[in-house]
């Protein structure tokens, strides 16, 4: 299974820890062929975003495209997915959590300290990313911490608070 999409699905955080759990069955990966996954437009939170942050660790580095968007994911979620981008090795190609307006500033900045973890894990020839926060409540501050990550190809902001 190369890509699994549970978008628009009534997927729960319970449902998220479970599908981690079957990613990452006994430790190791159940499903090594997974690269894609979207879990867009369900109600995770952030509970169901550390769910997210244990299966892209178990996952990693084969996922390369992990779609969140409208997932009620906060601020607390967003430094969780950092986090564990860049604790895992991470070779996301495409991160993708627009319209998650809970994650706000705060959160964007929270996200940006992790991915920094994320391109230094990955040394030379790291990753280059596509990242989307459009409708994420992204200002200034949040915007200027993630400008500062290296290795984003594609930052996208619309409907930020970009001054």
């Amino acid at each position: 299974l190369e890509v699994l999409d549970v978008s628009k699905t009534l997927l729960t955080a319970v449902g998220a820890s479970s599908l981690s759990g079957a990613v990452s069955a006994s430790g190791e990966c159940a499903m090594p062929s997974l690269t894609q996954l979207d879990v867009s437009s369900n109600h995770l939170s952030d509970d169901g975003a550390s769910a997210l942050g244990l299966l892209l660790q178990a996952a990693a580095p084969r996922l390369k495209d992990l779609r969140a968007r409208a997932c009620g994911i906060g601020r607390a979620g967003a430094a969780i997915l950092g986090q564990a981008a860049g604790q895992s090795g991470a070779r996301l190609r495409v991160l993708d959590l627009e319209e998650n307006p809970e994650m706000g500033d705060a959160g964007c900045a929270a996200l940006a300290e992790g991915l920094q973890r994320w391109v230094a894990s990955a040394g030379a020839g790291g990753p280059t990313a596509e990242l989307k926060l459009g409708s994420c409540g992204c200002a200034d501050a949040g915007a200027a911490a993630l400008a500062r990550v290296r290795g984003i190809e594609c930052l996208a902001l619309p409907h930020s608070r970009v001054s």
